[in-house]
């Protein structure tokens, strides 16, 4: 499969911030505080869509 033929499941946090309205340093207190999952690849950390969309829909993750 092409990558043009492919949706990006997962958003940087930057991006994670800008689609919920909030900080992108506030974000990275979710992401530390273990309140949004997030996915590590190397050093980079990438958001999956459904964690944003959990956020938005719940306020934060409950474990």
């Amino acid at each position: 499969m092409s990558q043009e033929h492919m949706e990006r499941r997962t958003r940087s946090v930057r991006e994670a911030a800008d689609i919920v309205g909030i900080s992108e340093s506030k974000f990275w207190e979710l992401v530390w505080s273990r309140k949004v999952r997030a996915i590590y690849v190397g050093r980079r950390c990438l958001i999956p869509i459904d964690a944003i969309e959990e956020l938005l829909k719940t306020g934060t993750r409950e474990d």
